[in-house]
């Protein structure tokens, strides 16, 4: 007879453990499987034979994010009613690194939602350089001031990190919102997060040390990318900062000592968010609160026919990197 405590019964009770783990994680893996083949079905059988928006009970993954279905988050929390007016205006975009958007005292043609990168606005005068004042991705849009009725964009806006977008006309999205103010209402409310966003980093820029703006602006952009490798350069740093590119590589070579980054050829690595975030000043944080609503809102998974993306070309580069006006 075996004792509890004897050896052969517990190598039985790990051995039982163990294959119960197994059965769990093979049921998952089973449910997971059959899910992703559903959703796949479903796409392939076209537009007739599937809804075009149907609810969601998380973010869209991976495997979502392959297919035709909207990725930024502010469209999917739109609900399908009002989707639908903006479905057939929407046009698929490649956004390759430096890409000008909008350029400044230019007229706004299009208006941009983010599907993957990260895009800066810039301010700048004749005597200065250009410095980011506001960082934009899939949880947003470009082209604030066609929401708020004006023809031309404020600030030069440029892709810091190379991407995708849903772009409409602004005149098509302006008679859209006019005759559905429920739309033009979410997008205001993505405005009031961004002139947060703008004032944080105006208060952040003269009142904080370089090392914490640059752990705010890197927390930034990693929540607006998928990977933790986000292609930058210490160039692209330093003007989207405003200081030297010399104090830019020396607080990058603090942070890897400390061990919150990993530097590569032409990448940083967020190795250790929590030091990162502590490294940070609270700016970050009241600007992250400030977009919490469009991560808690509603989620939809709205369903796009799209053809192969249209390349945006970006113009030629001018001084510090930052492509020259057109």
């Amino acid at each position: 007879m075996l004792h509890c405590g004897s050896p052969q019964t517990l190598d039985r009770r790990n051995r039982d453990v163990s294959r119960r783990r197994r059965t769990i994680i093979l049921r998952q893996m089973l449910r997971l499987k059959v899910a992703k083949m559903k959703l796949i079905n479903q796409l392939l059988r076209g537009p007739a034979d599937h809804p075009k928006s149907y609810q969601c009970d998380g973010p869209v993954d991976g495997m979502a994010s392959a297919s035709a279905i909207v990725r930024n988050r502010l469209l999917a929390s739109m609900a399908p009613e009002l989707f639908d007016r903006l479905r057939p205006h929407l046009h698929s975009i490649t956004l390759k690194r430096k890409a000008i958007l909008q350029e400044h005292n230019r007229p706004i043609e299009y208006v941009y939602f983010l599907e993957r990168g990260v895009a800066s606005l810039f301010a700048r005068t004749k005597s200065d350089g250009p410095v980011a004042v506001s960082i934009v991705g899939p949880r947003g849009f470009v082209g604030v001031a066609a929401i708020l009725g004006k023809t031309r964009s404020p600030n030069r806006c440029v892709m810091e990190v190379p991407g995708e977008a849903l772009r409409i006309t602004s005149q098509e999205l302006n008679r859209i919102m006019d005759d559905a103010p429920a739309v033009r209402q979410l997008l205001l409310t993505y405005i009031h997060a961004l002139l947060i966003q703008n004032s944080q980093v105006a208060l952040c820029n003269g009142r904080h040390e370089l090392l914490e703006r640059l752990c705010r602006w890197l927390l930034l952009a990693a929540d607006r990318f998928d990977e933790k490798a986000i292609p930058l350069t210490h160039d692209q740093l330093a003007v989207t900062l405003g200081v030297r590119r010399a104090g830019v590589t020396t607080a990058l070579s603090t942070l890897e000592k400390m061990g919150a980054i990993a530097k590569t050829r032409g990448a940083i690595e967020i190795a250790d968010r929590a030091l990162l975030e502590h490294e940070t000043c609270e700016c970050y944080h009241i600007i992250t609160s400030e977009y919490r609503f469009i991560t808690n809102s509603g989620c939809y998974r709205h369903v796009l026919e799209r053809l192969a993306p249209d390349l945006d070309r970006p113009h030629h580069a001018g001084p510090n990197g930052i492509p020259a006006a057109r």
